[in-house]
């Protein structure tokens, strides 16, 4: 999960959107959404596998703002 917190920084920097460390989501933050309902479809069960010794995961964490980064209070856990 923290590969995807990288990624998501990554994609933020590359928009010019600050970094706030101490809102930004977590490793942690994705976890909880595991095991939950889709913010957005309400269908689809959020999970991860391994398949070949990678992480497989329908788990993203969606923008409610795409004017502001990867904030907690911004994202809602989504399924691809």
């Amino acid at each position: 999960m923290q590969q995807k917190v990288n990624r998501y920084k990554a994609q933020d920097r590359k928009a010019g959107q600050p970094i706030n460390e101490t809102n930004y989501i977590t490793a942690e933050w994705l976890v909880g959404g595991l095991g939950k309902t889709c913010c957005n479809c309400k269908d689809v069960a959020l999970d991860f596998e391994i398949v070949d010794k990678q992480v497989v995961c329908n788990l993203t964490a969606q923008r409610l703002n795409n004017g502001v980064g990867h904030e907690i209070d911004n994202c809602v856990p989504y399924c691809l």
